[in-house]
């Protein structure tokens, strides 16, 4: 099979159109290229951020179960329900989520 290659006469409108067709499409491989490595280095710094926010967050918890405690101690739990506006069942819950979060690691005595 033999191939052959058939000669296109140029204008220099045709060439001048041809050199801004390489052009643009060079140009747009570099700011596809350019676009990755944004959304890469975006996407690293999101997840910095999301790491960051959540020990942040951790230690914001934790105060927050440290201050619930501290009020449970010196309250009943029906007059820490009414400072807080929360039922008696949910209070009851978030001091139990707080004692956990406190104390992970410790078994809870069972209060019966």
């Amino acid at each position: 099979m033999t191939h052959t290659t058939q000669h296109v006469d140029l204008t220099s409108e045709d060439r001048d159109a041809l050199e801004r067709l390489v052009t643009a499409s060079a140009a747009i491989e570099t700011e596809w290229s350019w676009g990755a490595k944004q959304v890469e280095k975006l996407e690293r710094q999101a997840e910095r951020i999301r790491d960051d926010v959540r020990e942040r967050t951790a230690v914001l918890e934790r105060q927050q179960a440290d201050a619930l405690l501290e009020l449970y101690r010196v309250r009943s739990v029906e007059d820490l329900a009414r400072l807080l506006g929360m039922s008696l069942d949910d209070t009851l819950r978030a001091v139990r989520e707080a004692e956990e979060q406190v104390e992970p690691s410790v078994p809870r005595q069972r209060t019966e």
